[in-house]
């Protein structure tokens, strides 16, 4: 079943119909940077080497498993994040949903293909017809202005290019309609063959021909004919299935929406109260704070996390939603009344607070405290997951 949660059992976090997103590496890495710069390290006065602390919160590997995002879910009365974990084994498969829009695929939109390997040991590509959804994180996802090929430096096309297999002429009687269908019912894109041969399907010629395979690490596939490439794969990690993937991470319930059962029932989940939950338009970056249990003198956490463009409304909306669950924050003898008042609290402490969090949780975390003052409550979260060093006022430790 691999390092996944129960097949039997659906987290109760992804059946809530509320947004969701996954952040893919390459945009953890551009909004750590780009957040925690040194610039923002020297004002919060906090004796830490940037470049390490990017290090550790970009960790890729844990154990025998791999970071290959992060996930973040905003239900009808709670907020969950983490990173999403899969066994080294399954990755280094290849086998999943994989994304392209190259013409000599399928129809030059973004859709689905499958990679999985057969009983008889080959690798093979399917294509699925299903266009691909997938979320932009700030500018970091697939940045760049789109480029055909053979198109020079200032955007001007070159004479068209031919396609493999133009110059092959179809076997009478066979259309482009039913070519597929007739001689390659399984949809197939390409094949890798147990003894290395590759070969790619030519839809204009209805035949297999020759080509070569570039892994570019385990995320990139790229199809090369002749030395030229003709067509490439993303891995996509918003469709691994739930028995391969691991949530590491939390889920802060703070209203009665979930039911009991079911906060009980997740290791990850506790209840909590809510002091402050808003978006930040300008950044795009979800903004929560919370504390331990339903008294609101508990130990606080906070989460700053990136929004994709494409789901800005739909978390504002639930954001404005959750301001029904707000409490007053009371910490080390003051009360904080209102979001505002806790938002501008948190600020002076945002750094030394995201160390708690190691590479996971750009600041889902305990709060720093005097010595042990919460060595009973903050005892969940990053700390279940292993997370955690010694608590205290400062930069903690990331192992």
């Amino acid at each position: 079943m691999g390092c996944g949660e129960s097949r039997q059992s659906t987290p109760f976090r992804e059946k809530d119909d509320g947004p969701s997103w996954y952040i893919s590496n390459a945009q953890w890495k551009s909004f750590v940077e780009s957040t925690y710069n040194e610039e923002f390290i020297q004002e919060s006065g906090a004796k830490v080497d940037c470049y390490q602390l990017w290090k550790d919160m970009n960790q890729t590997e844990v154990g025998n498993q791999y970071v290959v995002g992060r996930v973040c879910y905003v239900g009808k009365d709670f907020i969950s994040f983490g990173r999403v974990l899969v066994d080294k084994s399954y990755w280094h498969s290849y086998e999943g949903t994989w994304s392209s829009s190259d013409v000599f695929f399928g129809s030059g939109r973004q859709e689905d293909y499958k990679i999985e390997t057969t009983k008889e040991g080959v690798l093979v590509c399917k294509a699925t017809g299903t266009a691909s959804v997938q979320d932009q994180v700030t500018s970091v996802a697939f940045q760049g202005q789109g480029r055909k090929l053979f198109e020079d430096g200032d955007g001007e096309a070159q004479p068209k290019g031919q396609k493999l297999g133009d110059d092959l002429k179809r076997p009478e009687g066979v259309t482009e309609e039913n070519a597929q269908t007739d001689d390659n019912p399984d949809r197939l894109v390409w094949r890798k063959n147990k003894d290395g041969k590759v070969e790619v399907y030519v839809k204009s010629s209805s035949t297999w021909e020759a080509a070569d395979i570039q892994f570019n690490g385990y995320e990139e596939i790229v199809i090369l004919q002749g030395g030229n490439r003709v067509g490439g794969f993303k891995r996509d990690i918003t469709k691994i299935p739930l028995e391969n993937r691991k949530f590491d991470g939390s889920d802060w319930v703070y209203g009665e929406s979930t039911p009991q059962s079911e906060v009980s029932n997740t290791k990850e989940a506790k209840f909590m109260s809510l002091h402050a939950c808003r978006v930040d338009e300008q950044n795009k970056l979800l903004q929560v704070v919370v504390s331990l249990g339903k008294s609101g003198r508990g130990a606080p956490r906070s989460l700053t996390c990136p929004i994709p463009v494409n789901k800005m409304a739909a978390v504002k909306q639930r954001t404005q939603e959750h301001r029904q669950y707000l409490k007053p924050l009371f910490y080390q003898g003051r009360v904080y009344w209102n979001d505002d008042e806790v938002m501008k609290f948190m600020m002076t402490w945002m750094l030394v607070d995201i160390a708690v969090t190691m590479c996971c949780f750009a600041m889902m975390s305990a709060m720093m405290a005097d010595g042990g003052m919460y060595a009973g409550e903050a005892a969940y979260g990053a700390a279940d997951a292993g997370e955690v060093g010694g608590m205290g006022f400062g930069l903690l430790d990331f192992f």
